[in-house]
């Protein structure tokens, strides 16, 4: 028989460090989303940080692992929101059973720092 209910990652956003400046003050506003296939979940933004703390933690239903896009973007009130920068963490990165507890380097344009980041999977 299937179970009703789904194998989870909880996936933890804690922090970012060094990130790039976006706004004209020298500071950015950023936040995360978070994507794996249909699935999109969005941190707070932290106003006028290049290090921020967001520790927000999210449950996503995935029946198999799969890979998991961490999207960081500066919060903008008039324009569209810019990004700073990416990371992709791959299935078999999580799916041993052992908590991933570390920091991913962004990478994109003009994308500087890294986000703290803590997935565990459970089946």
């Amino acid at each position: 028989p299937t179970s009703l209910i789904s194998d989870m990652l909880t996936v933890k956003v804690v922090a970012g460090r060094h990130l790039a400046a976006r706004d004209i003050n020298g500071k950015s506003d950023p936040y995360v989303v978070v994507s794996s296939g249909s699935h999109h979940v969005k941190t707070k933004s932290i106003s006028a940080n290049l290090n921020p703390e967001w520790n927000e933690e999210f449950q996503l239903a995935m029946p198999e692992p799969k890979l998991v896009v961490f999207d960081v973007f500066d919060h903008d009130l008039i324009t569209k929101d810019d990004p700073m920068g990416s990371c992709s963490v791959k299935g078999d990165v999580y799916s041993g059973g052992e908590v991933v507890d570390k920091w991913f380097p962004l990478s994109g344009k003009d994308s500087s720092g890294e986000i703290h980041l803590i997935l565990s999977y459970k089946k």
